[in-house]
């Protein structure tokens, strides 16, 4: 964000200047250049800001050709850093790792940091710790071990602060260790290798993965590119140009580290700290002399002020800017939401007209009633849809809602097979989910000792009466599967009137289910 912000305002200082050497000439050509830029701090997002400027600034440079009569090389030259392609080779080579390690049948390493690490990652990681304490090792005793071995400095880096060439050069310092570690540092790491014979294979593979990143890395660098053969002028222009942008790494990160330890501190300040101690500002300052310093700290002086309003500016208009993208991504999730809501409706009003096909012969009833064959499938899929909204699935039940594998559509049995797979599913998570939040449920299946002291409603059918009787009850005692419930009637209350009944415990899950067993409350 911070680089973004420094782009648009050069940019938009380029324009300014361009617009002053094109109001000299004509102030009428200024006009439509007013409207693009406008039209371009209106835009919602940073990268659409920087492309309407690019494209502003070349309107400039034309219409100031046109009217000069002169032709001026705006042209921008793209040149890539010396060191992050190694990084893009180390990603490329580790993924063509794992996939060899998986084809032999190495299991992804347990104690890894991630899931994508291959084990050969991890070995060099752990070859790093010995060396380097990262909260494991021991670096004295290996650093010691190996000056004792002739190996006076260790071709391992730490893998902590070490970005750039650390997978290539800890895997060539391991593979010199290799012999020193098998002998006593740590056996545990290392066994007698039985893959020596596929090492030409893999090499092979490598060169492979790297020859194809090359051509696409270095495409412009390469013959028929537009840097082959590069001009004067353009060796010229790319002089000052630095090899690799890790000198801008490092000055980010001391601008992070230093936000870090002061965050309520103003970022100009701390990069006038950081750009007075890497300039060394203050020596260059003691070396002048008393006159050259007092006209340096006084121009300095007068242009504080410009230099702050040049600051407040990119701070409004990197506000501005972060609120039109705040302000679009509500929109965008609102738009979500709404469309979420309206399939939501939709499937809600399929259920209410059609309803859910439960069971496989009202799927076969269903579907002969559709005349052709696309109306069954539309139909099917209508359910599936239903489906989907009242059943959760994991990874391996997922492939059920699919209606093509591999750009064929399923026939209309497969279709009927998942259906069938899915309403199982379905009604095994609703009973599932139904027995789990019955509290009364849960205990019966868990904990039955705690039902002990519950009152219950019974509902009996009297066979003399032919009428249901209400008795009310309480639990006093469980052993064994068996409830001991005490008895009496609802309408008499007297104690002559109770009467002890041994209840099995199937029996009163099954009273329970179907309503004639109520738990009241418990007694106090």
């Amino acid at each position: 964000m911070k680089r973004q912000s420094c782009t648009i305002s050069r940019l938009q200082q380029q324009v300014k200047k361009l617009k002053i050497q094109l109001s000299h000439i004509s102030k009428g050509k200024i006009e439509h250049s007013v409207e693009c830029v406008e039209k371009g701090v209106q835009c919602n997002t940073l990268k659409g800001l920087i492309s309407d400027l690019h494209s502003e600034i070349d309107i400039l440079h034309s219409e100031l050709n046109s009217a000069t009569g002169t032709c001026m090389d705006n042209n921008i030259n793209e040149f890539r850093c010396a060191v992050h392609p190694v990084l893009q080779f180390a990603d490329i080579c580790q993924k063509e790792i794992m996939k060899f390690e998986s084809n032999i049948g190495f299991c992804a390493a347990l104690d890894s940091k991630s899931s994508s690490d291959s084990k050969t990652l991890t070995l060099l990681r752990f070859v790093s710790k010995l060396f380097y304490k990262d909260r494991s090792g021991d670096p004295l005793y290996a650093s010691i071990y190996m000056k004792d071995k002739g190996i006076k400095s260790i071709p391992v880096m730490n893998f902590r602060g070490n970005r750039f060439n650390v997978l290539f050069f800890n895997a060539a310092g391991t593979f010199y260790l290799a012999f020193h570690l098998l002998s006593d540092v740590s056996t545990s790491l290392f066994e007698e290798s039985l893959l020596d014979s596929q090492t030409e294979t893999i090499l092979a593979k490598l060169v492979v993965v790297l020859h194809c990143k090359c051509e696409l890395l270095f495409k412009d660098f390469l013959k028929h590119g537009k840097y082959y053969e590069p001009s004067n002028n353009i060796i010229k222009k790319s002089a000052s140009c630095p090899p690799t942008n890790i000198c801008l790494e490092r000055l980010m990160a001391k601008v992070d580290s230093k936000f870090k330890s002061a965050p309520n501190c103003n970022i100009n300040s701390l990069e006038n700290t950081i750009m007075n101690s890497g300039y060394q500002t203050g020596a260059w300052l003691e070396k002048k002399s008393s006159d050259d310093k007092k006209n340096i700290i006084s121009e300095a002086r007068k242009s504080h002020r410009s230099n702050i309003k040049i600051m407040k500016e990119r701070k409004s208009n990197l506000f501005k800017s972060h609120v039109a993208i705040i302000r679009q991504r509500e929109e965008q999730q609102k738009k979500k939401l709404e469309k979420k809501s309206n399939h939501k409706q939709d499937i809600l009003e399929q259920m209410r007209e059609i309803g859910i096909w439960e069971h496989g012969n009202k799927i076969n009833t269903e579907l002969e009633k559709c005349r052709t064959k696309t109306q069954k499938i539309k139909s099917l899929k209508q359910q599936f849809n239903m489906i989907k909204e009242l059943v959760t699935v994991n990874c391996e039940q997922k492939h059920l809602f699919l209606y093509s594998c591999k750009g064929k559509p399923y026939s209309e049995l497969k279709l009927v097979e998942n259906l069938v797979q899915l309403l199982d599913i379905k009604k095994h998570q609703s009973s599932q989910n139904s027995s789990e939040n019955d509290f009364y449920l849960a205990k019966l299946s868990k904990e039955r000792e705690l039902l002990i002291g519950y009152q219950i409603l019974h509902v009996w059918h009297d066979d003399e009466k032919q009428m249901d009787c209400n008795w009310l009850g309480k639990i006093l005692t469980y052993d064994s599967g068996t409830f001991k419930i005490e008895y009496w009637n609802k309408d008499i209350l007297t104690s002559s009137s109770k009467e002890c009944y041994d209840m099995q415990i199937g029996e009163i899950v099954t009273d329970y289910k179907n309503g004639s067993l109520q738990f009241t409350d418990k007694d106090a």
